[in-house]
């Protein structure tokens, strides 16, 4: 659960992942990813107002969190207002200062591997070079290929401050597997009781509306069948390209299911 406050001490005009109270008086916006408690505020009819109401003052995100938003008929309002940026390109935007001048920073989206369209922010400005994590889930080597944190190969940037997600800080969590690894104990787990019976399925029950998908694709690869969805999931996933080809709507063409009636699917 996010309890950041949206803004950050270096590009205080800049508010992150929340929408609302004292956020309201921001220039930029960003959105880090579609899960609830990162968009508190964004349905409210009074930030909608506060884009609609100023030509310069936008909302930031990746291609597919746009995608994905324009399927959520609460934020249809947002829509003209919101500025996708594609990952790993650097883009200079000019901050509205009320007090002063404009201000430019650059920012660069950076994959965060936690669900589709979830990306980190990386300020360069001023005031810093700044990283936002959102919720992220990244091993030691995915961090080393990312040439906009390195000013060199081998030699990474020196960072201002780092806003991070401190989920697992905590000494329960003081090994956590990898998301291969817990991919291969989930498949290891199917394929037995797939080898019961042929007519044995699966169903994937999952609490979010977002997160699953790298398990729908690997069990898809694994076991050479899609993942049925509901329709207004599989919809969804049909404008992602990397996930249309791993799920289907055809509750009859596999044995593998993620749709919420699965009881009568």
């Amino acid at each position: 659960m996010s309890t950041f406050g949206g803004r950050m001490k270096e590009y205080d005009l800049i508010s992150l992942d929340r929408f609302d109270g004292v956020n309201m008086q921001s220039s930029a916006y960003f959105l880090s990813h579609k899960h609830a408690d990162h968009m508190l505020g964004l349905s409210n009819s009074s930030f909608a107002y506060r884009l609609s109401s100023n030509k310069n003052i936008r909302l930031y995100c990746s291609p597919v969190t746009k995608a994905l938003l324009s399927f959520d008929s609460r934020y249809s309002g947002l829509m003209p207002f919101i500025v996708a940026l594609d990952l790993d390109v650097p883009n200079v935007l000019r901050i509205n200062n009320p007090q002063s001048d404009k201000y430019e920073v650059t920012v660069t989206l950076l994959s965060a591997a936690h669900c589709p369209g979830s990306v980190m922010f990386l300020f360069e400005g001023n005031q810093g070079t700044v990283l936002y994590t959102g919720d992220f889930r990244l091993c030691v080597q995915d961090v080393m290929q990312m040439d906009a944190l390195h000013q060199a190969p081998g030699k990474p940037k020196t960072l201002t401050s780092l806003y991070i997600d401190t989920t697992f800080c905590v000494p329960q969590a003081l090994f956590i597997p990898s998301r291969q690894e817990c991919v291969s104990a989930v498949l290891d787990i199917m394929q037995e009781w797939f080898d019961e019976s042929p007519n044995h399925c699966v169903f994937i029950l999952h609490k979010a509306n977002l997160g699953y998908e790298h398990l729908f694709m690997e069990a898809c690869k694994h076991f050479g069948m899609p993942v049925h969805v509901d329709e207004a999931r599989y919809n969804q996933y049909q404008q992602i390209a990397d996930l249309s080809d791993f799920v289907t709507n055809d509750p009859t063409a596999t044995r593998i299911h993620a749709c919420r009636g699965h009881s009568v699917c």
